[in-house]
């Protein structure tokens, strides 16, 4: 079955570039077939800066979105979104690990709202918040970093999206050239706005 991308705003995208567009399968049974399609982000607005300034070439801020498709068709309910929260964790310490994170610790864990919701779908528009602390190291340059993880549902379908940012000054640099580089509560807004808008436009 095809999974359309997740659609996201043009404008939410401005100062970000897109590096992977894949479509999974990660459960296929008999009865039930889940499909992901998932969509990656880099910096291309403040990272380059801080690869210049530091001599350390790395993706500074990344994010992801996915739409996941069941088939059969099947609402959201308590028992299957535990289901997509457990395996997106498990994902997104993968993602970090691949991309050479280390010391993956979760932080905390809410409910959000990201959706508009609606009376007739009570699921639709909740959401779950984690956090996340880790660490990069390149050339000795130790980069302390946050993840944000959201699972949440939109018109009866599941989204998954997660991305990461410095967290402070990395250690091993002049804070004087990076510190007003390193934003990471508007990093974080920014990430949420992105994925409360999913689903509300066409793809950028």
């Amino acid at each position: 079955m095809e999974v359309p991308p997740p659609a996201i705003p043009a404008d939410r995208l401005e100062g970000w570039r897109r590096v992977d567009s894949s479509v999974e399968t990660p459960f296929d049974a008999k009865v039930v077939t889940v499909r992901a399609h998932t969509l990656v982000f880099e910096d291309a607005d403040r990272g380059p800066i801080l690869t210049e300034r530091t001599g350390v070439n790395t993706a500074w801020r990344f994010f992801f979105v996915t739409r996941i498709q069941i088939r059969p068709n099947t609402r959201p309910s308590a028992a299957l979104s535990r289901v997509v929260r457990n395996g997106a964790a498990d994902g997104f310490e993968e993602r970090l690990a691949d991309r050479g994170f280390e010391s993956i610790r979760k932080r905390d864990s809410r409910s959000i709202k990201i959706g508009d919701g609606d009376e007739n779908r009570a699921a639709d528009g909740d959401g779950t918040l984690v956090t996340y602390g880790a660490r990069c190291v390149v050339d000795s340059i130790r980069i302390p970093l946050e993840g944000i993880l959201v699972v949440w549902t939109r018109d009866g379908q599941y989204y998954v999206g997660g991305g990461a940012y410095p967290a402070s000054v990395p250690q091993g640099v002049d804070p004087d050239t990076v510190r007003s580089l390193i934003t990471p509560d508007s990093d974080r807004t920014a990430l949420l706005a992105v994925f409360r808008s999913v689903g509300t436009a066409d793809a950028g």
